[in-house]
């Protein structure tokens, strides 16, 4: 599976855990998620979301093609996900309220990120696994 792009259509999910997932490249795809909502309308994905795991996605690329702005998200954990250079974050999310976000310090210093602003505003919220 190269994405996972329905996830964006589940309104109530609070927890999303994906580990092990051989091939996936994207979670949410720009692409697909604009042929979609053409046909099912703009939905607000991730209203719910909670926490966000990502474990052994060896071939992820990306996240989401735009920043993520779930309102109640509260914590991001990533691991073993080599290909993955950036978080779909912008610095407003952490001023709202505290994320954690976990995974290896080797991954998080190679991250690149939209802005050294962005960076900053993330940093604190860093803990190393």
């Amino acid at each position: 599976m190269k994405d996972l792009t329905w996830l964006a259509f589940v309104p109530q999910l609070q927890q999303l855990v994906i580990s092990y997932c051989r091939g996936t490249e994207e979670i949410i795809s720009g692409e697909k998620f604009s042929e979609v909502s053409e046909i099912m309308g703009e939905p607000n994905f991730f209203a719910q979301l909670e926490s966000l795991s990502i474990f052994g996605l060896e071939e992820l690329k990306s996240i989401c093609w735009s920043p993520l702005t779930p309102p109640k998200l509260k914590q991001i954990a990533v691991l073993q996900c080599p290909q993955l250079q950036k978080l779909p974050l912008k610095s407003s999310n952490v001023k709202e309220r505290q994320i954690v976000i976990e995974g290896e310090k080797e991954c998080w210093e190679e991250l690149e990120w939209e802005d050294e602003a962005t960076k900053n505003a993330f940093s604190t919220c860093f803990v190393p696994i």
